[in-house]
């Protein structure tokens, strides 16, 4: 702390002209800045390789740059200054040289000559290189042809196509990793300083930046979207969605042209995501118009590039089917208040004809007591007429259920197509297309619960290979799993009753018992057991268990109540004992005594 605030002295000492002749000198210039990569050296911290492979809707939060920025200090660590104290300091000392003009063209082009030349501690380079970019009010346009040489740089393809797949090079991975986050920062704020000039490389920007959303790891995920949305605040939007909104033409063609080359696949299948992500389908008959032809054309050459892009495929197919049921679920529910008063109206209607008939037959009787062979042969002919109708009635019938699937709507076929492709992958040895393709599915069955006939053969198709997921080895697959048995517990409840008390659920208490001392450390583990514990009363109440079935899911939850150390769980096992009460109070009792009645 004290040598950088020695150091910042000096800076304060000298006026412009005399830190420049300092500057000037080699030795003092090159000491200088060993200074600074010294204290810009970054740690390989494990944050740096966790991923997401479920994609997910973005949404603005509360407060969502002092969020975004405290979730940057996650994967950019200093290694050799710990305390926040030390760390302010050497912020400062980076600043405090913002003011000087020359003194910083001259540290900016010695860095980015070094970093050309050498390539050593590229990401330290980066890290000051990004602290030196000044703020917009600091700095006039004059000043800005050092910035737009670091920009140029920083666009070169060599610092965007590095191995960020997952291997057994962990240390390469999080450098790699690490380096795209800076790359990506370093834009962000140099789109914040050069605001209408930045509209000269917006479009290679975007397309970088846009490829990057598609990543699996959180870092560059989470990097890419608050980069995106200083670039839309430089450019006078308001948010990311505008931002593809003005730009949407060059991106659709931007996508078509990556999908057409195979080289070139994976780099559009990440721009199509991450526009699914930032800007809601169902709002935009744009977007639609645009998304839908690209999505069934990837279905129609899926065998072709799909099987070697299969998780940019699963996550493009996940995310469109989301926004799908978004759209549809709002559509459905308006269609529902509707119906729901038309049938009112029907009813009344109904009501009020029968009391009128009745009237009529009670006003009749006392006529129709004579009898009338003319009037019996009329009402023959007229039953015989009526026989015939129904006959024909039930004809059509016939006719219509083979015709129904022709007359799915549009949204349900690609639905049901997607699906088709996806619940291959629930069978796959990629722990990464087991998670996608069970989340697709959870989606996917929701948009299909009013179409009976398609819903349940397709539960019918996947259910081996689903029961399987059960016993995995990965908790986050398990976990995934078990979302979509509660969702086809919601919608298929008697279909698959039977067939989750025998395949299912042993094998889900087997895990649940196997792992009620679990380490702290095993956060999926710990996932799993709070949605168990949260949610098992409502799969209980849907699949409607007997007393005996309700005893194995006591016998768990009082596991995790009595003897579980973890504060946590055990209060959601106390709760869950709560729920159960509701559902048969005598079982709970007698499982577990008066203890819970009373909590």
């Amino acid at each position: 702390i004290s040598s950088f605030r020695l150091i910042n002295g000096f800076l304060s000492f000298f006026s412009e002209s005399q830190l420049a002749s300092v500057f000037s000198c080699q030795n003092i210039l090159e000491q200088f800045i060993m200074v600074l990569l010294a204290a810009a050296e970054l740690d390989s911290v494990d944050e740096l390789i966790r991923r997401e492979y479920v994609s997910y809707r973005f949404e603005y939060e509360e407060g969502f740059h002092l969020q975004k920025e405290k979730k940057e200090s996650r994967w950019i660590v200093l290694k050799n200054v710990s305390s926040p104290r030390a760390k302010q300091s050497f912020l400062d000392l980076i600043h405090k040289l913002r003011r000087h003009e020359q003194a910083l063209n001259t540290v900016l082009m010695y860095i980015l000559e070094d970093f050309y030349a050498s390539r050593i501690n590229s990401n330290g380079y980066l890290f000051v290189l990004s602290e030196l970019i000044p703020e917009p009010d600091d700095c006039s346009p004059q000043r800005l042809e050092p910035f737009k040489t670091l920009l140029s740089e920083v666009l070169q393809p060599h610092h965007w196509f590095l191995e960020l797949d997952e291997n057994d090079n962990i240390a390469d991975q999080k450098y790699n990793a690490l380096h795209v986050c800076l790359v990506v920062r370093t834009i962000a704020r140099l789109a914040r300083l050069m605001r209408e000039h930045f509209h000269w490389y917006l479009y290679d920007s975007l397309r970088i930046l846009l490829q990057s959303c598609g990543s699996t790891l959180n870092c560059i995920n989470e990097s890419t979207e608050l980069a995106l949305d200083m670039v839309a605040n430089s450019q006078g939007l308001s948010n990311i969605e505008q931002l593809i909104h003005h730009n949407l033409d060059y991106i659709s063609q931007q996508v078509t042209r990556c999908l057409r080359r195979k080289d070139h696949f994976r780099d559009g299948m990440n721009i199509l995501e991450a526009v699914l992500r930032f800007v809601p389908y169902e709002t935009s008959n744009v977007l639609e118009s645009t998304v839908t032809p690209i999505i069934m054309n990837i279905l129609d050459s899926y065998s072709q590039y799909g099987e070697r892009n299969s998780i940019v495929c699963l996550r493009v197919l996940q995310i469109f089917i989301h926004s799908i049921k978004l759209r549809y679920e709002h559509i459905e529910a308006n269609t529902a208040d509707t119906c729901n008063e038309k049938a009112s109206t029907n009813l009344t209607e109904q009501i009020e004809r029968l009391q009128t008939l009745l009237q009529r037959e009670i006003a009749n009787e006392s006529d129709d007591v004579e009898f009338k062979p003319d009037e019996v042969d009329e009402d023959m002919d007229q039953a015989d007429i009526d026989e015939q109708a129904e006959h024909e009635t039930e004809t059509e019938v016939e006719e219509n259920k083979d015709d129904e699937e022709l007359l799915l709507p549009a949204h349900v076929k690609i639905v049901m197509r997607i699906l088709t492709v996806n619940f291959k992958h629930l069978a796959s040895t990629d722990d990464a297309e087991r998670i996608i393709s069970l989340c697709t599915l959870n989606e996917g069955i929701y948009v299909l619960q009013s179409y009976e006939n398609q819903l349940l053969p397709l539960v019918h198709n996947i259910w081996f290979n689903f029961t399987e997921r059960f016993s995995d080895r990965n908790p986050a697959v398990v976990s995934n799993a078990f979302d979509l048995l509660l969702t086809l517990g919601r919608l298929a409840k008697d279909f698959i009753r039977n067939r989750s008390l025998d395949d299912v659920l042993p094998k889900l208490y087997k895990f649940m018992i196997e792992h009620w001392n679990a380490d702290a450390s095993a956060h999926q583990v710990y996932k799993l057991q709070c949605k168990f514990l949260t949610s098992i009363d409502e799969l209980v109440r849907n699949l409607n268990f007997n007393e005996q079935q309700l005893d194995s899911v006591l016998e768990v939850v009082r596991l995790y109540w009595e003897k579980c150390e973890r504060r946590e769980l055990k209060k959601r096992a106390a709760e869950c004992m709560q729920r159960m009460r509701t559902i048969n109070s005598l079982a709970v009792f007698l499982k577990c005594g008066c203890k819970v009645v009373l909590q």
